[in-house]
């Protein structure tokens, strides 16, 4: 009865570590999408404002050679 309990017990522990495990897992994976996610958008908007700054620049630098 004792090697039959213990069994149980140990199926019932590595289910509940690999339950833990899994949803560890799946939470970094988050944590890791949504940081891939804002570097995407932080490179996405420096772009952007990098081509409003410079096109901002050719308008004024058109408007004083006149």
């Amino acid at each position: 009865m004792f090697l039959k309990d213990q069994s149980l017990y140990t199926f019932q522990l590595w289910s509940s570590v690999q339950w833990w495990n899994q949803k560890f897992l799946k939470c970094h994976r988050v944590v890791q999408q949504w940081k891939t996610q804002q570097t995407i958008n932080l490179e996405y908007n420096r772009a952007r404002q990098a081509a409003i700054t410079q096109e901002i620049s050719e308008i004024v630098g058109g408007s004083e050679a006149q």
